[in-house]
């Protein structure tokens, strides 16, 4: 269920003028980042979960 829920809010941003990225870093990796063009400064990032695990334990979110 969690790569449907990933792939279903992607796709909801196909639908507007700010296109999303995903982000991967050695230590981790972010689902959707997004910066303004030409810029390397993210504006906003989300990181999307099926399971509420992270309420629990937000550390486990290093990557974000």
């Amino acid at each position: 269920m969690g790569h449907l829920t990933e792939t279903a809010i992607f796709a909801q941003w196909f639908h507007s003028d700010e296109q999303p990225m995903y982000a991967r870093w050695a230590d981790g990796e972010v689902d959707l980042i997004w910066s303004e063009p030409g810029s390397r400064k993210v504006e906003w990032a989300i990181e999307v979960k099926w399971s509420d695990r992270y309420y629990d334990h937000p550390g486990e979110l290093n990557s974000l």
